[in-house]
């Protein structure tokens, strides 16, 4: 079971340039329609399912909704990012610039400590070997509202790959600034990544629609994303801030829940 985590880690990681569009410069909401086609993976059958991501930004803070699930808060006033877990009413806190998402699987003691620098070591290792390509093409039409652009992306991992047609438009004024901070705050100092981060940045404006293909160990996933709405507007009170009755815990104590 923690080796699943551990993938769905990387792939996090590898993949939070096209799952999180950079901040927009207003106070902002974007809604994000996600669909991934039923697969086989390690003997089972995995159903097909679609969620809703909602993103909040505002000057200096970002918030991403995945379904009634998870949450991430972005709070470059403070420099911290929060990780809430809805069901269990609880938070890791990560501090930005940092270790990063390396650094919040630190923690405990004894076993605990062990078990977590041999999983940062395990993980610095994969992640330095991640390969990231942006190609863009000369095809554009119009999706929806607005003008875009197709682009290319192929991520090579050490246990797969994945391939993505991404459709972007520069017409949804955006710009980089939280994007950066998600990316420093989930990544930390890893060798080599923030040249990999800088390959996206030849994708110009949002995503609006993307097709991927991943390749993982043998199985593989199909997934399309589509912006379907894009609105300026007041970011409601307290949406930044960790909710009442929290508790906080760790990467480390969160990975052993999922794996017992």
């Amino acid at each position: 079971m923690r080796s699943r985590i551990i993938c769905s880690l990387l792939v996090l990681v590898a993949l939070v340039a096209v799952a999180l569009p950079p901040a927009a410069q207003a106070d902002a909401f974007l809604r994000q329609v996600r669909h991934t086609d039923g697969f086989q993976a390690m003997g089972q059958t995995v159903p097909a399912s679609t969620d809703t991501t909602g993103l909040w930004f505002a000057d200096n803070k970002a918030r991403m909704d995945t379904g009634d699930e998870s949450s991430v808060i972005v709070r470059a006033d403070t420099g911290i990012v929060y990780l809430l877990d809805h069901e269990k009413h609880t938070y890791i806190e990560m501090p930005i610039g940092e270790k990063g998402l390396l650094g919040a699987m630190t923690g405990g003691e004894g076993e605990d400590a062990e078990q977590a620098e041999m999983m940062q070591s395990m993980m610095a290792g994969m992640l330095a070997n991640i390969e990231v390509t942006v190609t863009p093409t000369e095809e554009r039409k119009k999706i929806r509202d607005w003008n875009t652009r197709k682009y290319v992306l192929n991520i090579k991992l050490p246990m797969g790959a994945t391939s993505s047609e991404i459709w972007a438009s520069p017409e949804i004024k955006v710009d980089l600034k939280l994007f950066r901070t998600m990316s420093d705050a989930l990544a930390g100092p890893l060798a080599g990544l923030e040249k990999k981060m800088q390959e996206m940045e030849k994708i110009e404006g949002m995503e609006v629609y993307s097709i991927s293909t991943t390749d993982m160990m043998g199985a593989k996933v199909k997934t399309t994303t589509e912006l379907i709405e894009y609105t300026s507007q007041l970011a409601p009170g307290g949406i930044f801030d960790l909710p009442a009755g929290y508790s906080k815990t760790s990467m480390m104590e969160s990975m052993g829940d999922h794996g017992r």
